[in-house]
């Protein structure tokens, strides 16, 4: 698949979900947040923060592409 596209957001989660049902890793839901130095850390913390007001902004304007283009920004960090 070629591009930025829904489609090959969707296709990304469907495969990321498989794996997690084959693999038989426990997925860890707390950790020791002083052990996150990289600075990725916190451009994610960021992006993450936007979510809801992206979301609303996506709906308000009848605009998909917005959600999209977030998470292709999410993607990437």
């Amino acid at each position: 698949m070629k591009g930025d596209s829904g489609i090959k957001l969707q296709y990304t989660h469907c495969r990321l979900c498989s794996l997690e049902e084959l693999s038989d890793a426990t997925l860890v839901t707390e950790c020791d947040s002083a052990l996150l130095k990289e600075p990725e850390v916190d451009q994610l913390i960021l992006l993450i923060s936007q979510f809801d007001e992206v979301v609303l902004k996506s709906y308000e304007e009848l605009e998909p592409c917005i959600l999209t283009i977030y998470l292709f920004r999410l993607w990437l960090v």
